[in-house]
């Protein structure tokens, strides 16, 4: 799903195609359109009922995708996603959580860390190396705005 073909998977989902069919690499459609920014393939998915919480073969799930880019259109992949019902706290199979990787890029990414922290992602889990998302944020010197205030990733932790 490289193209944001929305009448094409109307098409086949119509011919009663599966949504959750997975390609070599264990990746879904939902995860090519998030990792791609395709919002209203994905708004397609979700109204087939697709899975937000396949895994791929790596144990990535869609929300790991939607850290490709930090567009809007890969923010708004990631609230449709989290609507969907995808589990905020997956790892990968090296043992990464979805806010871990999200965090490595917290200067470009602090809306998408703030959307995971929302939704109840554990702040806690800690990577394979047991680096936690604080501590990767703090690598990154971000700052997060937040309802026209101005906090530190600390202060955000405790925002829910």
């Amino acid at each position: 799903m490289t193209q944001n073909n929305e009448k094409m998977i109307q098409f086949l989902l119509q011919l009663g195609a599966h949504p959750d069919v997975i390609d070599f690499a264990g990746r879904t459609a939902v995860m090519h359109a998030a990792e791609f920014g395709h919002i209203n393939a994905l708004q397609l998915l979700r109204e087939a009922k697709a899975n937000p919480r396949i895994q791929d073969l790596e144990g990535r799930d869609a929300i790991y995708y939607c850290f490709t880019e930090p567009t809007q259109r890969h923010k708004q992949c990631l609230k449709i996603i989290l609507e969907m019902g995808a589990d905020v706290n997956n790892r990968t199979r090296n043992g990464v959580p979805n806010l871990v990787h999200a965090c490595l890029k917290s200067d470009e990414q602090e809306d998408f860390c703030i959307d995971l922290i929302k939704a109840g992602a554990d702040v806690n889990l800690v990577d394979e190396v047991k680096i936690s998302s604080f501590s990767k944020s703090l690598t990154s010197d971000c700052i997060f705005s937040l309802e026209n205030k101005t906090y530190s990733f600390a202060q955000c932790l405790s925002i829910r």
